[in-house]
């Protein structure tokens, strides 16, 4: 009985081995694609590809809640891509992840926005996440579930393989979402610059040298917030705002103050152009 315990046991440590070996190799394939949801599809594909992965999901951390940013598995399961999990789903997963991966053997609690029962109906016997992490903070989390009961007890059992492959995952899709958070920070920052003229054009004379007369002025564009304009103007041309801010800054810019002379031109040379609101 004691050797048979004991062949039991190696069994069952080599399965979870395996398991976690699985878990790592198959993230260290995925390859970083041109958007995070594509990056974020890859992920998931490789997870449910594993065998007794019936389930992946990748999902992003919003101001609107966890975002699902790819899903793969089974047909008809109840998570959509680009869908927004019900605030209490989301905040058990947040709750749950915030010290590190962790796995569960399923239990259906019912309750409002947990809809907990179409796992179960899906014969859901286990599930882990773990935190997508940026520095200290949690931008994503990682999902697997499970219908097969052996493979349930590995995930509980080998909570660090899954910390792991999150860990090597993250590394690919975290730097991808933290940029486009910050994009979208950007974005709502620059809309309202121009909706609220957080911004003032100065005019810097253009001397002629060699005969000592102003000749024109440049017009630069200040930011209320004191950002530098060399910072701010790359910004919107990335989001599809580069338009909208050098129109507003232009226009302010002609309607500049009226003590300019009226025969100065209003250009950074050389640029023979009649005017330029220049960012910088």
């Amino acid at each position: 009985d004691a050797l048979r315990d004991l062949r039991e046991s190696a069994k069952r440590q080599l399965r979870i081995t395996t398991s976690r070996l699985s878990l790592v190799a198959a993230l260290r394939l995925v390859r970083r694609r041109s958007t995070p949801e594509a990056t974020a599809d890859s992920i998931a594909t490789a997870l449910v590809d594993l065998p007794h992965i019936d389930i992946a999901v990748v999902l992003e951390a919003t101001d609107q809640g966890l975002s699902v940013l790819a899903a793969a598995g089974e047909e008809g399961h109840p998570i959509g891509v680009a869908e927004v999990m019900p605030a209490t789903r989301a905040a058990y997963l947040l709750a749950r992840s915030d010290t590190g991966a962790w796995a569960e053997l399923w239990q259906d609690r019912p309750g409002p926005g947990l809809d907990d029962h179409e796992m179960t109906e899906r014969g859901v016997q286990g599930q882990a996440f773990a935190p997508i992490m940026a520095e200290d903070e949690i931008v994503g989390l990682i999902g697997i579930a499970t219908t097969d009961p052996d493979q349930a007890d590995h995930l509980v059992a080998n909570v660090p393989s899954v910390s792991e492959a999150a860990a090597v995952a993250g590394a690919t899709l975290a730097p991808m979402i933290v940029a486009r958070q910050r994009l979208r920070i950007a974005e709502i920052w620059i809309a309202e610059t121009i909706a609220s003229g957080a911004f003032r054009i100065v005019f810097q004379p253009i001397v002629d040298l060699a005969t000592g007369p102003t000749v024109g002025f440049e017009a630069l564009t200040r930011f209320a917030s004191g950002d530098a304009p060399d910072q701010v103007f790359p910004v919107p041309a990335k989001s599809g705002l580069g338009a909208d801010l050098e129109s507003a800054t232009l226009s302010a810019a002609i309607r500049g103050p009226p003590r300019l002379p009226r025969e100065a031109r209003l250009a950074p040379p050389p640029h023979p152009t009649p005017f330029s609101a220049s960012p910088s």
